[in-house]
């Protein structure tokens, strides 16, 4: 870390931006994610174009034989100028933040990334990556959830490597078990394609997406709230949030029985621990959330005083629409 000299002091107005930024990070992340994950573009003023790149299986030629490389999704930051608007327009689409609140922040983060990297030489971003500098020059490392989510299709592909001392009959059959299981691939996901293109619905843009968690243990914690609206378990006919109100998302999942083991981890008095259901790009996922609150504030109090802090992968949601006990009214 750069320690600033007496000169360089932060004088209030940096002071108040900053704690501003901090305040609004996970909230910031959470819809860099969802728009990433949307459009594979996301646009970000300070820093530039983030765009997710596709890299095909790739065949290298050495002194010891042939390596195959499985196909691979990358995201690719390039340094250009982005309008704050364009930023604002993004969170308009993926929070229900104040018109002041979102042009505010957008106006003010390119200050707060320049300083934050002048300070520590990186920006982190939870959930999403960070961007450091190497020789005045930026670079962007995904987080490992993210990268998970972007090449989920290639998971069970690794590295085959071919030695040139293998007879060719041996490395003909290697290079068939690499080629068989793409093939294979390629008609299940054009299968796949051709059936549910007909009925594809657009996403839930307006609420964001937090990245998958693999295999991450939640802390047990055990609190007790009195702004939360409900306690225990759902009443009301199975109602968990009404639209308009807040949630804290402790993580999400691809498979409903592993958020299901989540709750088992996480101990709350005077709230309700609970599966939501939600569709991104398509695909059907699990968030383990913890509610009900009536403002944002509350559940980021909540959030702080459980030991979630707000340098994590968990955030505040609003409920878009009424969430019942299996899922969203008008999904």
């Amino acid at each position: 870390m750069k320690l600033r000299s007496a000169n360089d002091s932060p004088n209030p107005d940096t002071r108040e931006f900053s704690e501003m930024v901090d305040r609004y990070m996970p909230l910031l992340s959470g819809s860099m994610v969802a728009e990433l994950l949307d459009r594979h573009v996301l646009k970000v003023c300070g820093l530039g174009l983030f765009s997710v790149r596709h890299y095909p299986a790739e065949r290298r030629t050495g002194n010891d034989g042939v390596t195959y490389y499985p196909p691979v999704n990358r995201i690719v930051l390039e340094r250009r100028k982005v309008s704050s608007s364009d930023f604002a327009a993004m969170l308009s689409r993926r929070t229900d933040l104040e018109d002041s609140v979102i042009h505010r922040l957008a106006e003010i983060l390119p200050a707060f990334i320049a300083d934050r990297i002048r300070e520590n030489d990186e920006i982190l971003f939870p959930g999403f990556g960070r961007v450091y500098s190497v020789q005045s020059a930026l670079s962007f490392e995904p987080d490992q959830s993210l990268s998970g989510i972007l090449n989920s299709e290639y998971y069970s592909l690794e590295a085959i490597s071919l030695s040139s001392a293998e007879p060719d009959a041996l490395r003909g059959r290697r290079k068939m078990l690499f080629l068989v299981p793409m093939f294979i691939m390629i008609i299940l996901a054009t299968g796949a394609y051709l059936f549910y293109y007909p009925v594809y619905r657009k996403p839930d843009t307006s609420a964001p997406m937090t990245a998958v968690l693999f295999d991450q243990q939640l802390q047990s914690t055990s609190v007790s709230r009195n702004d939360t609206l409900s306690a225990s378990m759902p009443t009301g006919g199975g109602i968990l949030l009404e639209e308009g109100e807040y949630a804290v998302v402790l993580g999400t999942f691809r498979k409903k029985e592993t958020a299901e083991r989540g709750i088992g981890s996480v101990s709350v008095s005077g709230a309700v621990v609970f599966i939501w259901p939600v569709t991104g790009k398509g695909k059907r996922y699990y968030r383990l959330a913890v509610g009900r609150f009536a403002s944002f504030d509350a559940a980021e109090a909540w959030m702080d005083s459980a030991g979630f802090g707000r340098s994590g992968k968990a955030y505040v949601q609003q409920a878009k629409r009424r969430v019942v006990l299996h899922g969203e009214e008008g999904m």
